[in-house]
């Protein structure tokens, strides 16, 4: 359906990221159901964690550097503050906070929501 509208690649490297990314956060494996008749492929995901999934390195905040800690104190207390905001803060570059952002974001610690304007979202 995106294909037509040229949305989408058709590559199919969407569902290993889908089913990576579920596995990594801790979810139940989503399910993907193909029927015949009629033609159909429906995606199920759930949301409830996996009880079997072992969550500890993603909750274990003694795995974080130093910087990485503090960025994720000043981003509990404000979500919308920025990176020179933030480098003010703790006296680091700019390119320093992007970096140590990029690291949270590659441990699961963080994401974005929003672009320019977004915020960050702790999930822990």
């Amino acid at each position: 359906m995106f294909s037509l509208i040229d949305v989408g690649e058709r590559a199919g490297s969407g569902l290993c990221d889908l089913y990576n990314n579920w596995k990594k956060f801790g979810y139940n494996t989503p399910v993907l159901c193909e029927t015949v008749d009629p033609d159909r492929i429906s995606l199920t995901l759930e949301i409830e964690i996996d009880s079997n999934h072992d969550s500890n390195e993603r909750n274990n905040e003694s795995n974080l550097t130093e910087n990485e800690a503090k960025v994720i104190a000043i981003l509990r207390r404000n979500n919308s503050v920025s990176a020179s905001e933030i480098s003010k803060e703790i006296g680091l570059s700019v390119s320093t906070v992007n970096r140590v952002y990029r690291t949270l974001k590659n441990k699961g610690y963080i994401t974005r929501e929003g672009k320019t304007r977004g915020k960050w979202i702790v999930l822990q």
